[in-house]
């Protein structure tokens, strides 16, 4: 039996789900398993974990031009890209079984062009019931999620941290594929764990807030920024605020120019702009008081949730969709609604510490993510 493993970005939380793959593909050494994945990326990121060596594990580097190209284009003429791609590995290295970190980008037509004998599951971040398209997009989407339900090439199709939506497609599409796979939280050694704050210079007084991943308008980066600058000087005087990752092209210029604006007005603002190593990162949730996450999109899991519950650190979050609905079950944290400057502000201004449940990174643990997708 032979799986493939293919992904052809490794930013985000996709090393990690590589990487909780690779480890249960060890633990089942009956099973070939061949990793595809961006050769130059990997170079670049591929020590922030470890890869113990395996006999029933090996690799395919994919050329960096061509994964971006596959990513170009309409919804349609990707997936077209994406597919041909896929398959011509697939075949060319005998494979049984395909596992894709993200499936959305290879339908409608993986499942239609594979050999019978090729089996596909992967993974779906984004749900259309959570905010159903209008018009063409809107029968693109059901189509899409038709073929998967009734290709015989298509094995398993795993909702993430979805269970209410999983349970609504099963019941639509009349199928057991679809399954609900649970947003894996960190490993963290506690051990290990610094407080940061001598070294950042934060005061022992003060509240650190924390924003950290890829900093983008969805998720609610420059709102943050907007809320601190409606604050006055006696709000901010206990406050320091960090935003931790890469900030994206698109809201460079404003954000920057922003913080500076935020600085003059008298707000601490420590920014780390780069790819944070998850020694740093998890050192900077121990620091911090409260993680904000006010993000705009709020219909597909987030692994900020994650590395809050694993550190009892509260968030602070949209009211609205898989993120709210999150938030509010698994007692994580407050939930805003709207989610704007002047509401998280005055979040900001009444945060309380509170006790963080453990239910939710006892459920997301990484092995039952491992077991559920690789079964």
């Amino acid at each position: 039996m032979r799986y493939l493993i293919f992904d052809p970005t490794l930013s985000g939380h996709h090393l990690e789900y590589i990487h909780h793959i690779y480890l249960g593909a060890i633990q089942r050494p009956e099973i070939e398993y061949v990793f595809a994945v961006p050769e130059n990326e990997w170079q670049q990121v591929k020590d922030n974990q470890e890869w113990p060596p395996a006999n029933n594990i090996s690799q395919i580097m994919l050329d960096d031009h061509l994964c971006k190209e596959i990513g170009k284009g309409s919804l349609l003429a990707q997936s077209w890209k994406t597919s041909r791609f896929i398959k011509k590995i697939a075949v060319e290295h005998n494979i049984d079984k395909i596992l894709l970190i993200s499936i959305a980008p290879a339908i409608p037509f993986l499942p239609l062009i594979l050999p019978k004998n090729i089996k596909l599951s992967g993974i779906i971040y984004k749900i259309y019931l959570r905010a159903p398209k209008k018009g063409l997009r809107g029968v693109t989407d059901k189509i899409r999620y038709s073929i998967m339900a009734l290709s015989s090439n298509v094995r398993n199709v795993f909702i993430l941290n979805d269970p209410s939506s999983t349970k609504k497609l099963i019941s639509l599409y009349k199928t057991n594929k679809f399954i609900t796979l649970p947003d894996p939280v960190p490993t963290v050694n506690t051990a290990n764990l610094r407080d940061m704050r001598k070294e950042l210079g934060i005061s022992p007084k003060d509240k650190v807030f924390l924003h950290f991943g890829a900093m983008e308008a969805r998720k609610g980066t420059l709102t943050i920024i907007e809320s601190i600058l409606l604050m006055s000087d006696k709000e901010l005087k206990d406050k320091t605020f960090i935003f931790a990752g890469k900030v994206g092209i698109g809201i460079r210029r404003e954000f920057y120019e922003n913080v500076e604006k935020c600085r003059k007005h008298g707000a601490k603002i420590i920014v780390e702009d780069l790819f944070l190593p998850y020694n740093r990162l998890n050192d900077m949730c121990n620091t911090s008081d409260c993680i904000l996450m006010p993000y705009l999109t709020t219909d597909l899991s987030s692994g900020v949730i994650g590395y809050a519950a694993v550190h009892s650190k509260p968030v602070i979050g949209p009211a609205n969709g898989l993120i709210g609905e999150l938030i509010t079950e698994n007692n994580l944290g407050c939930a805003i609604n709207p989610v704007n400057a002047e509401s998280l502000k005055a979040s900001i201004i009444e945060f309380k510490s509170i006790i963080v449940s453990s239910s939710y990174k006892m459920i997301n643990d990484q092995q039952n993510f491992v077991n559920i997708l690789m079964k």
